[in-house]
């Protein structure tokens, strides 16, 4: 099943490449920090932000700490938490 999604899915799936996991790590130093632990999302993340895609999702809570923008599937609009995370690219 996994295998047929991909393969018709192929062109429009983001790969984690260097740039990425760069995002994914600050992603995820910034979130323990804060006491919390972020792992699966700090990768989404990361790949997001090195392709500038937007999220869509339920689980905003977990993406505070990101600055990316995440469309919350949970009620109408986007939300964008980047804007609380002065200083992001300097880390």
């Amino acid at each position: 099943m996994v295998a047929s999604i991909v393969s018709m899915c192929q062109d429009r799936i983001p790969t984690l490449d260097r740039t990425g996991a760069e995002w994914s790590a600050r992603f995820r130093a910034r979130t323990r920090r804060s006491g919390r632990t972020l792992l699966g999302d700090a990768l989404i993340a990361g790949t997001a932000r090195a392709n500038s895609l937007t999220i869509a999702t339920r689980n905003v809570a977990d993406l505070r700490y990101v600055a990316i923008e995440v469309f919350n599937l949970g009620s109408p609009g986007r939300r964008h938490w980047g804007d609380r995370l002065e200083g992001l690219d300097r880390f």
